[in-house]
């Protein structure tokens, strides 16, 4: 699936994907987020996507 991103959106999610890489990074540290995906990040990047897009 290829979404097609406006230049002007992209340096946004470039800085949600940051962002989210940040957040997942420090739950792995944190043995009580333990049960959460890797896929999480991906999830929420993907709604990001959709969302923005309508």
């Amino acid at each position: 699936m290829n979404i097609d991103i406006p230049f002007h959106l992209q340096h946004l999610l470039a800085d949600s994907v940051r962002e989210r890489r940040e957040n997942m990074r420090a739950y792995k540290k944190d043995r009580r987020h333990a049960g959460l995906s890797a896929l999480t990040g991906f999830d929420y990047v993907l709604s990001f996507m959709l969302t923005n897009a309508l």
